[in-house]
Parts: C-alpha cells; structure tokens; sequence
C-alpha cells in the first residue's frame, strides 16, 4: 500500500475503526489516492455503518455523477438534461463531457466535469476545449456562450485562480461532498463563478 494513501487517511480521518475501513478498502478493492479522497469525503465509513455495508461497489465516479445530474434537475426551471458522457469529435479524436445540459432562461450549454481528486490545473484547459468544441459544433446561433462548471473533491483558490486567469470561456469550479445521501457544491471559486448559475 503506498505511503500516500496513508498519509492521507491520517490526515483526513480521526477514529481508529475508520482509519481501518479504509485501509480494508483500499487492500480490497484497489483504490487509488483520488478514489480514497473521493470516500473520506462521502463519509463511506457513516454510510457503511447506516447501511450495514462493509463496502460500497459502485464505483464512486457513477454515483456522483448520477446524483449530481439528479441534484441539478433539482436547481429548477430552466435546466434540461442532454446527456452523460456527451461525445464531441474532434478530427479522429472523440471527448466526453461528464453530464451536459441546456438552461433555457440563460440560453446557454451547461458542461459538467467530475472530478474526483482535487483540482489539477489541466482540468481548466481541459474544460475550455470542451467549451470551444460546444460554441462551435451545439451552440444555436442564438444562444449565449457555453459554461463549464468543474466540480473536484478539494480545490486550492489560489491554483485555481491563476488556472483560469487567461480563459475567456465561463468556468467555474467548485468542491463537491456528499452529505446525507446528496451530492452538493461546496462554493465556487470565485464571486465570478456564483454569477454562472442562478439559484
């Protein structure tokens, strides 16, 4: 088991029966350090203990994304959901946005990326390709740029500032937790990237 993954569980998790639920997991099933991040913060050991599970075997990618497609039909009137795994191609080359929805009050394609580590400054450059191939090959000639929204189990404001200083594209990113059986945003990045989405 690497030391990281140790590093981190001491660092995340307190009780001694947790530490171990997670060290179980990781021997049993294999998890990386984003995936083991992604299950501190979704309190897997509460859940486990609520559900009377040893192991959650849904892989934690798909349950995020299918609550946080449910959570964003949830915001209200205006969201329509296109798609998960949304293909955009490229030449040769096919991308897949994570969960892809139209708000009709703003006018706009909404792009949804999961992420289940912490912020990467490739997520931002990333997320701006998918936002140039939707204003070039979905976006109606009437409508308003599209908007990309970057949800990650921890973020650092500072790397993600300068990670979206120079796009002109609307990315927002913010952390995402799981409480009480829902998936929820933690907070933007920015007060710019409140203004993205109204509530």
């Amino acid at each position: 088991m690497p030391w990281g993954h140790h590093l981190l569980i001491l660092n995340k998790v307190t009780p001694d029966d947790e530490r171990m639920f997670y060290l179980r997991g990781i021997a049993d099933f294999g998890w990386t350090r984003s995936v083991l991040l992604n299950q501190i913060k979704a309190a897997a050991f509460e859940r486990s203990l609520k559900e009377r599970k040893t192991h959650n075997f849904q892989k934690p990618e798909e349950r995020l994304i299918e609550r946080l497609r449910d959570f964003i039909l949830e915001l209200g009137y205006g969201f329509c959901f296109i798609g998960r795994q949304y293909r955009l191609s490229l030449g040769a080359k096919d991308y897949f946005v994570d969960l892809l929805f139209y708000h009709r009050l703003l006018r706009a394609l909404v792009a949804l990326e999961l992420k289940v580590g912490p912020f990467e400054p490739a997520y931002a450059g990333q997320m701006d390709l998918y936002l140039n191939l939707l204003n070039k090959l979905e976006k109606a000639e009437d409508d308003m740029p599209s908007i990309g929204v970057i949800l990650c189990a921890e973020k650092d404001n500072l790397e993600v500032e300068f990670s979206l200083k120079s796009k002109t594209d609307p990315i927002g990113v913010a952390e995402c937790a799981e409480r009480a059986g829902r998936t929820v945003p933690n907070g933007p990045a920015s007060a710019e990237s409140c203004a993205l989405i109204p509530s």
